[in-house]
């Protein structure tokens, strides 16, 4: 073995990945902390918020719900027998084709020149990005880990991942010394990258400042984190590239490559799994033996092992045997599916899988033309007396305390869950947006409880208003002496509608939502605006196409017994998107060009690039003997729109959160300052108060006593007892004062560090 090795510091990475990071957070207005330790802190800072951040980016471009291997191209059948058989995660992406010009669906996107041109601007202004503060090792590091992931996922390629169980005698010196255990995972990386191996290589050795021979041989190659020193095993097999952690990764793929040892594609257990989930054009494949991983955990903790196993019993661990995941194209449609074997056990930690099935007749409150509709099948008593007899089942003190905290949360809601809400509150729960009610995607949305009784669906409703108008925080306002937030209550078409009305003091404090509630005989209704109560109110009076008429045109789905569904309609929401995406567009490019990053909203594509591959996006879950069924379609245009809407309020108004606290603060300053007449009588500054500490809300103060609660009764005895009690008091305290100003002190320090940079981005004045 033949090895040329060069170190380099891990915390260089991690300044690249900040600075990538930085790039994508801009457009969710978080800026960014790294503190030792290469702990990462996120706080809001006086940019506009916008709903898109860094984990949609990552679910969009590199999820299984995203662009990984898509449009799907070749697919190397040995990446399969690459990984031993006794992987415990696998995952597998196929090379990523180049779609087809007027072809359906992702093939004619991805084809469409406008998003070409979007996809070659995009590379070159990550070419051209502005590092200033930069030093030689992050701009090395910033120029190849972009052309490095590029050329992995351009080909095909896997990623697997075992565990090596060390001896029981091992096992337990491990326990002892308390030593870590990630010297025992075996991970590879397996790229069949073609002619491109070569380039591949080089590209790693700039990256690790290591000299890689493009021959044939293993090669290691180590470099330093802040506590530890990794080594990399890498090796170039033929036109594929092979790199290893763990002692003997690499050598043992090489044997299953060559047939000397069996791969994943002989296990009986994984290709019945996969016939299941399986699409036509296989863009990704995803595997985790769950079974196996319990079992090695268990091995590996030694004789703590053996005392975990009756608890693994108890929460109903047993019954999860694996998931894998399929991800592919048919029809042009991105399509998921994802099974998770159970064995049909519906107990322990599998308790929501349980519930009754959805049927037709219990959507028939929601009119045919929503574009946003969402379903489940929730049985609250079920639910609550499965969770207890799950915690029951480790220990009676655990059972004991979960009793306590329902107590306390019935004493806190004035009511009783035996006979006031479990035979109340039905099985099906609903979401639903309707243009004809003046909805745009989710504008008008409105959230539906089942009521199975209605007589006792008054008094738990009129119960539910009264805990809403106790939880709201109001003041008086100084001018027209009335409350800026209460609860009013109109009547409606015979019925009530409740809603929380705010009266602002100056522009800047108004809410945005009026958020309002109603009470019908068949369910509970909430939504943002009475408006939308309204119209549903006046739509339920009059005979009108209903959901389930059109429901089997709109999802189709596998075999099974329906638990939860969504759909999205593709076309309104991509509509929607392109209307609005000049201007969202924009809001973000600015903030990345001030940052150093040259991409600019003529880059963004047209709606006649877009719209003609616009497809509804839709999710089911259904249960089947042998375990769980999810199947999604097109989950990007979904991932798109909520992130996008979900910053609205950011688009036409910058630094918004930072507006209304200032204006919240002065209007404190000026009530307490007692300036009086303006005849130049100005109170001294020492006489001015400090605004006064507004009360908690009441589901605030709620959730920290309960918490502590539900946390002992879901943790047997024997580990609450190595768990300071100190830790559970703590949880029900308020952050004190002192923690509030450390969390301003940081929010400014940022803000100044962010200031700092956009001043040495400025051009120079001229003189």
């Amino acid at each position: 073995m033949k090895a040329k090795v060069k170190t380099s510091s891990v915390s260089r990475l991690e300044s690249l990945l900040r600075w990538r990071y930085d790039l994508a957070r801009l457009s969710a207005g978080e800026q960014c902390r790294e503190s030792l330790g290469g702990r990462m802190e996120f706080a809001m800072v006086a940019t506009p918020t916008f709903g898109l951040g860094f984990i949609e980016l990552l679910l969009i471009l590199l999820g299984g719900s995203g662009w990984l291997g898509m449009p799907p191209g070749e697919r190397d059948a040995a990446l399969l027998k690459a990984a031993p058989q006794q992987t415990l995660f696998y995952l597998e992406w196929a090379g990523r084709g180049a779609g087809q010009p007027g072809g359906a669906g992702i093939d004619g996107l991805t084809a469409d020149p406008e998003v070409v041109a979007f996809f070659v601007a995009l590379d070159q202004a990550l070419a051209k990005a502005e590092t200033p503060d930069a030093d030689e090792d992050q701009l090395r590091l910033r120029e190849n880990l972009p052309q490095l992931a590029k050329l992995l996922t351009a080909h095909p390629g896997s990623l697997s991942i075992g565990f090596e169980t060390p001896p029981p005698e091992q096992a337990l010196l491990n326990v002892l010394k308390r030593q870590p255990l990630t010297g025992q995972f075996r991970i590879g990386l397996v790229s069949s990258a073609g002619r491109d191996a070569a380039v591949l290589l080089e590209t790693l050795g700039r990256l690790l400042e290591a000299e890689l021979e493009p021959q044939p041989q293993l090669q290691e190659v180590s470099f330093k984190t802040t506590s530890d020193t990794i080594k990399l095993t890498v090796h170039r097999e033929a036109d594929r590239v092979l790199i290893g952690f763990g002692e003997g990764t690499v050598t043992k793929i090489l044997a299953c490559l060559k047939g000397d040892a069996p791969g994943l594609d002989q296990s009986p257990r994984f290709q019945a799994a996969w016939k299941r989930v399986a699409p036509t054009r296989v863009a990704t494949v995803g595997w985790f033996d769950l079974k196996g991983a319990i079992e090695t955990a268990t091995r590996a903790a030694g004789p703590a092992g053996v005392l975990f196993q009756p608890m693994l019993r108890g929460f109903g661990a047993d019954a999860l045997e694996s998931l894998v995941t399929g991800t592919g194209v048919e029809n042009g449609n991105v399509v998921q599916r994802t099974f998770l074997a159970t064995g049909g056990r519906t107990d322990g930690l599998l308790l929501l899988a349980g519930g009754p099935t959805i049927r037709s007749e219990q959507l028939k409150h929601i009119p045919a033309d929503c574009d946003l509709v969402a379903a489940g099948s929730l049985n609250l008593a079920q639910t609550v007396r499965g969770a207890r007899e799950l915690v029951g089942r480790t220990t009676p003190a655990s059972a004991a305390m979960f009793d306590e905290a329902i107590k306390q949360l019935e004493s806190e809601l004035g009511l009783n869950l035996e006979r006031d809400i479990y035979p109340v509150v039905g099985d099906t729960w609903t979401a639903f947006d309707s243009p004809s009610a003046g909805g745009l995607i989710a504008t008008s949305l409105i959230v539906a409880v089942e009521v199975r009784d209605a007589k006792r669906a008054e008094v738990l409703f009129e119960r539910l208003m009264k805990l809403v108008e106790q939880s709201l925080v109001t003041e008086i306002d100084p001018d027209f002496e009335r409350k800026t937030v209460e609860l009013k209550r109109q009547s409606f078409l015979g019925h009530s509608i409740c809603y929380v009305n705010t009266a602002g003091w100056e522009l800047g404090s108004e809410a945005a939502t009026t958020p309002s509630f109603s009470l019908t005989r068949e369910h509970i209704l909430f939504a943002l605006h009475p408006q939308a109560l309204k119209a549903h109110l006046r739509q339920q009076s009059a005979p009108r196409p209903t959901f389930d008429s059109v429901l089997p045109k709109k999802l189709t789905r596998p075999e099974g017994e329906l638990l939860a569904f969504g759909t999205l309609d593709g076309e309104r929401a991509i509509q929607t998107l392109c209307a609005i995406a000049p201007f969202y567009g924009q809001s973000v490019l600015s903030h990345l060009q001030s940052n150093g990053f040259p991409l600019d909203a003529f880059a963004i594509p047209s709606a006649a690039a877009l719209l003609p591959y616009a497809s509804d996006s839709t999710f089911v879950v259904v249960r089947q003997p042998e375990g769980l069924m999810l199947e999604t379609k097109n989950p990007h245009t979904a991932i798109l729109t909520a992130a996008v809407l979900g910053s609205a309020k950011a688009w036409f108004l910058p630094n918004y959160d930072e507006y209304l606290e200032v204006r919240r603060q002065r209007n404190h300053s000026q009530l307490n300052a007692g300036l009086g007449d303006a005849e130049g009588k100005v109170v001294p500054a020492a006489a001015i108060e400090p605004a006064p500490k507004k009360p908690e809300p009441a589901a605030a103060v709620i959730a920290r006593k309960l918490a502590p609660l539900f946390i002992k009764a879901m943790i047997p005895d024997g580990i609450q007892q190595a768990i300071p009690e100190d830790v559970f008091k703590r949880l029900e305290q308020p952050p004190s004062p002192e923690a509030v100003r450390q969390r301003e002190e940081r929010r400014q320090q940022t803000e100044e560090r962010r200031q700092k940079r956009l001043e040495r981005r400025q051009p120079p004045a001229v003189k």
